[in-house]
């Protein structure tokens, strides 16, 4: 099990080319949680704030990243078109390096590992915060609100988020739907 893991892991980081592992996050977080802050960021991808600042501004100098107006003492962070198109391509090669590795098995195989998977998902979480740190690569259009494991059991743990209807681990979701959409894994 520990070896799929990192052959996943090794998908992303291929995927991100130039791009260290960290802004690789940075940019795949800010792509569904735009705008947030440096703080923010740091939270959800368990990194000091110093570390997240470096990061932020390498990818600022890089046009990927902007700053918004001051708010206090903080600037929301968005991605510029550029950060938007490497986001969306970071994205897709994810979920390539994903279908290869499911590449094995057959469509029926796939259909009855994601139940399994959405079970492992929702048992490993322990608290919203602990959610969105999971949840930091995944592709939000696909698992959202009740269709999220992780989302689903976050409300479960920590109550509904206040107005929040963005899906994901910060979703108003309490129960899955009967017949949750299974995701794409074809390649």
């Amino acid at each position: 099990m520990v070896a799929l893991a990192t052959l996943a892991r090794d998908g992303l980081e291929a995927a991100g080319g130039a791009l260290s592992p960290s802004a690789t996050a940075v940019l795949l977080t800010l792509r569904h949680w735009q705008p947030l802050g440096v703080s923010e960021l740091a939270g959800i991808l368990a990194v000091r704030q110093p570390t997240m600042t470096s990061v932020v501004n390498g990818l600022v100098e890089e046009g990927l990243v902007e700053r918004g107006a001051k708010q206090g003492r903080t600037a929301p962070l968005m991605l510029s078109a550029a950060g938007r198109v490497e986001a969306d391509r970071l994205q897709d090669a994810q979920r390539h390096a994903v279908a290869v590795l499911l590449g094995p098995l057959d469509l029926a195989e796939r259909a009855a590992l994601v139940p399994l998977l959405r079970k492992v998902l929702y048992g490993a979480v322990t608290s919203r915060a602990q959610a969105r740190t999971t949840c930091r690569f995944c592709d939000h259009g696909v698992c959202q609100g009740a269709n999220c494991p992780t989302g689903t059991r976050a409300t479960e743990i920590d109550g509904p988020m206040g107005g929040d209807q963005r899906g994901g681990p910060d979703s108003r979701s309490i129960r899955p739907p009967q017949r949750p959409r299974t995701p794409d894994l074809s390649p």
